[in-house]
């Protein structure tokens, strides 16, 4: 049966509130790993996805989160500027060290990961992989992640079109992944983070089964508890079949 986590959080970071649910689906294991991490001056969230299929696939993902999550307990310059450079060095040892382990193990070790950073003031976005980062502004939503596919590239080279992009055989196609190759180009960006703003950080087994539109009622329509928004999204997802492990992190800005 499908399980679902839901944990109560407590707000300790004046500049956010949030929450979160993961669910294993009709999956036997739970690939996916998030990070909730808090303090007085930044608040960090990150989902990795265990690429779907790989016999390592949770063991890549929870590395992943855990090697952020020692590099934010033992960081003490907290501003936005170190962060980001703090991070485009994380993302290339976690990468090196996923790799090597694949390797070990003559194995393919492979996770998505999609992070959030937020200031006051100021947001860092960045991820690897096709994990979204979603976001509700003036009651609009929009990916302001990259995604990392076969199908998403192609689209973007004005290949195929939407139509053919929801239908493409290489959908699910990574072109990036932490751990796949020797090498990692994480996308990064620096933003303003305006008051109200809402961010929603899921995977594919989410987005895949429940409409962006859908996320938007959920998120602007109905109550302020984040982590009962983020069950019912989860449970919406599953109530469309969703074959695959669902997270989601939703933060908004104060």
């Amino acid at each position: 049966m499908p399980n679902h986590s839901l944990e109560e959080t407590e707000v300790l970071n004046p500049f956010v509130k949030f929450g979160f649910c993961t669910n294993r689906g009709i999956r036997i294991e739970n690939q996916d790993s998030y990070l909730i991490h808090i303090n007085q001056n930044v608040a960090s969230f990150a989902v990795a996805d265990g690429a779907g299929g790989h016999q390592f696939g949770k063991q890549a993902s929870k590395l992943t989160v855990d090697a952020i999550k020692r590099e934010l307990d033992s960081n003490t310059d907290n501003s936005p500027e170190y962060v980001s450079l703090l991070m485009k060095k994380k993302y290339e040892q976690i990468n090196s060290y996923v790799y090597e382990e694949g390797k070990k193990r003559n194995a393919v070790m492979a996770t998505t990961l999609a992070l959030l950073h937020i200031f006051s003031g100021k947001i860092i976005i960045s991820n690897v992989g096709d994990t979204k980062i979603l976001r509700i502004r003036d009651k609009k939503i929009s990916c302001v992640s990259e995604i990392h596919t076969v199908a998403w590239m192609e689209f973007m080279e004005n290949k195929i079109n939407a139509e053919e992009l929801d239908n493409h055989k290489f959908k699910h196609v990574l072109t990036r992944a932490i751990g796949a190759r020797d090498q990692i180009i994480p996308f990064m960006q620096t933003k303003k983070a305006l008051p109200k703003d809402i961010y929603i950080i899921c995977t594919d087994g989410l987005y895949n089964f429940i409409s962006e539109d859908t996320l938007l009622d959920i998120f602007t329509n109905t109550t302020d508890d984040f982590n009962e928004l983020c069950y019912q999204s989860v449970q919406k997802a599953l109530k469309n079949n969703s074959n695959d492990n669902v997270t989601l992190i939703a933060v908004q800005v104060m």
